[in-house]
């Protein structure tokens, strides 16, 4: 059975795009042919190097990079992904169950969760959001989809809060979601300033986001109509 940690060729590859300084790319070359099998093996390895990573981010991105029980969990997920974008939900779930077994990541979680609400399984949607805010509390996405899922529920006011954590977690690229779903439920909860406040701050983020701007349309033609 192969180790599980090594560094090789492809990984010093990967290392590349990670942004590690030179010192430490060229004394990781020095742990080429080590196989290790248990991750505090291969840290104690790490941090004997000159110079040893500089911080615990770098060294988690060396360590990830060079799990192959990680990446196999990774591949998975890509593979999960392309069979939910596809339309294949049973071959999506499956597979997504497959990296979550593998190796536990929010991704994974998350992206399981979303496959279910694709069949309107909002609570075991809810319970892998959940999942994945365990894994990673800042991953962001979790966050906005328990707010979507309520919202699909006729929950508007239980996804306020959920919402909010959304706009302020540490690791999210979409941030103009949670603020138009924001917006969503204010306009559900009759409370048009605030709903026009949040559609507003979406546009602000990603300018050609249709939902927000549809919000604002709806919300403004009303009011254009009264003067």
């Amino acid at each position: 059975m192969a180790a599980r940690f090594c560094i090789t060729p492809d990984v010093l590859n990967a290392l590349n795009e990670a942004g590690l300084n030179e010192p430490l790319k060229r004394a990781l070359k020095g742990l080429q042919g080590q196989e290790f099998d248990e991750e505090r093996e291969f840290l104690s390895a790490l941090y004997a190097l000159d110079p040893p990573p500089s911080s615990e981010r770098e060294a988690a991105a060396i360590l990830r990079r060079a799990d192959t029980v990680y990446l196999s969990a990774i591949d998975l997920l890509g593979a999960a992904y392309r069979a939910q974008m596809n339309g294949k939900l049973d071959e999506a779930e499956r597979l997504y169950l497959r990296s979550i077994e593998a190796f536990p990541t929010a991704e994974a979680h998350t992206f399981l969760g979303w496959t279910y609400s694709f069949a309107e399984r909002y609570e075991e949607a809810i319970a892998q959001c959940r999942l994945a805010i365990e894994v990673d509390p800042d991953f962001g996405n979790p966050y906005n989809d328990i707010g979507a899922y309520l919202i699909a529920q006729d929950k508007p006011g239980e996804a306020i809060p959920w919402l909010k954590r959304a706009t302020e977690a540490a690791r999210y690229e979409p941030r103009h979601f949670p603020w138009a779903n924001l917006g969503r439920v204010y306009e559900m909860l009759g409370n048009s300033d605030r709903a026009l406040e949040y559609y507003a701050k979406a546009l602000e983020i990603e300018p050609t986001y249709r939902p927000a701007s549809d919000g604002l349309e709806r919300l403004m033609g009303p009011r254009n109509r009264l003067n």
